[in-house]
């Protein structure tokens, strides 16, 4: 069978780099809190709410264990995606034009109809295989 005429499914798993990446930008956000001149006070509230955003963009985009979570997308032949969530459910959804793809990072932002937020899945090159990278880099660019 042609590998354009197979559908297109994707299932992230983790990736180390979005994890190092992650990790390195939150501790240098801590960093820079930390050297500001406000009370020991404010320090805290802005410490823990740097903590508590790493801690939920590892949970969804990271470790993909949020129920909001995408843990398989697939590509029907129309171009509309169903998106199916860690907590159940399957919802359909449509590319925007806003997503991002280079060599190392592909961006994917879904518009679900309905919704005023957009869904966003980060795509490294260790979190899918290279064949089904290549075919998603392809489809979109055409």
């Amino acid at each position: 069978m042609d590998d354009l005429k197979r559908p297109l499914i994707i299932e992230p798993k983790f990736s180390k780099l979005l994890f190092f990446i992650l990790v390195v930008i939150h501790v240098g956000a801590l960093v820079c809190v930390w050297s500001l001149a406000f009370s020991i006070w404010i320090k805290f509230v802005l410490l823990l709410i740097i903590v508590i955003l790493f801690v939920c963009v590892l949970r969804r985009h990271c470790f993909r264990i949020s129920k909001n979570s995408i843990k398989l997308m697939e590509q029907h032949i129309d171009d509309s995606w169903g998106l199916y969530r860690v907590g159940g459910g399957i919802t359909q959804a449509n590319l925007s034009s806003n997503s991002l793809v280079t060599r190392y990072l592909i961006i994917l932002n879904y518009k679900v109809p309905g919704k005023w937020f957009s869904v966003s899945v980060l795509l490294f090159p260790d979190s899918e295989s290279s064949d089904n990278l290549r075919r998603l880099r392809a489809s979109l660019i055409t």
